[in-house]
């Protein structure tokens, strides 16, 4: 089995990347599983949605219990069990196996630190000979994800910006931390804003850290996915969809808190350098 693990922050590319990935043959593209296997997490997005007609709605079509995939984990769902994230996961894994053997990619897109230890344990304890794992860390511009944000929340003015930085800044620091503690996570750093410039030459990078083939070219019309928890309108099937967003350039709140915050800035920097590093070996390559 190859697993690819997407963390990072709302906002980021996290989507996009798993929507890319899925283009692979072998993918089989499961969302945010640490969410679908959450308590608190399930119980909160009842509440919030359970008034819509698709809340339980697979991206394969079906309702969760229909699913032909999540049908058959159902004990597993948060509503149904309060087992330990580890143990999830675990079952999760070797239920793969029976399915569809090693010859899978999964990508999961769980996002938090939290779940990539869960899952990090249950591999340790269910790992074969040939499995590969790789942490991808999708990160965004902070100046534009500071527009992302306040797009979704209607934040207005200088300060609700500088804390949208303050935010960025604390959990992608939270992300350089695990990395440093321990160096054997194999991991890439995938910016936004290079995805979008060399779209496939990022993805076939990511598909190298688990000893996948690159791919030709990407065709998202037609994949295999079953994400409960997630961004429902996975499916993409337009090119446009991958595309800088470039509104916050003219945003001049954005632009001075930018100025006046030096963490996020030098973080933001940071990033870039990283980035140009790895995106300087891979040959350029068109986009979709």
């Amino acid at each position: 089995m190859k697993l690819l693990y997407i963390g990072g922050l709302e906002h980021s590319g996290t989507t996009l990347t798993e929507q890319l990935l899925s283009s692979h043959s072998r993918s089989l593209s499961l969302g945010e599983i640490a969410s679908f296997f959450s308590p608190s997490h399930m119980k909160a997005y009842l509440r919030a949605w359970g008034d819509h007609d698709d809340v339980r709605r697979c991206s394969c079509g079906s309702d969760w219990e229909d699913c032909s995939f999540w049908g058959q984990l159902t004990h597993l769902n948060g509503l149904n069990s309060d087992l330990p994230l580890d143990e999830k996961y675990a079952q999760l894994i070797r239920f793969i196996r029976r399915q569809l053997g090693d010859d899978v990619l999964v990508t999961d897109s769980s996002k938090s630190v939290e779940a990539l230890g869960a899952l990090r344990s249950a591999l340790r304890r269910e790992a074969a000979s040939q499995d590969r794992f790789g942490l991808i860390l999708v990160t965004k511009d902070v100046r534009s994800f500071t527009a992302s944000m306040k797009r979704k929340s209607g934040g207005k003015g200088l300060l609700s910006d500088f804390r949208s930085m303050n935010y960025w800044t604390h959990a992608n620091t939270k992300w350089l931390k695990v990395l440093a503690a321990d160096p054997s996570i194999p991991h890439r750093i995938n910016l936004y804003e290079h995805l979008c410039l060399d779209t496939l030459g990022q993805v076939n990078a990511l598909l190298a850290m688990v000893e996948e083939a690159p791919l030709p070219s990407l065709d998202i019309a037609n994949t295999r996915s079953h994400i409960a928890m997630g961004n429902k309108d996975f499916l993409m099937r337009n090119r446009s969809r991958v595309r800088y967003d470039q509104r916050w350039f003219t945003d001049d709140a954005i632009l001075l808190a930018y100025l006046i915050n030096g963490p996020a800035r030098r973080l933001n920097h940071r990033f870039y350098r990283m980035g140009q590093q790895l995106a300087a070996d891979l040959p350029r390559s068109s986009a979709i």
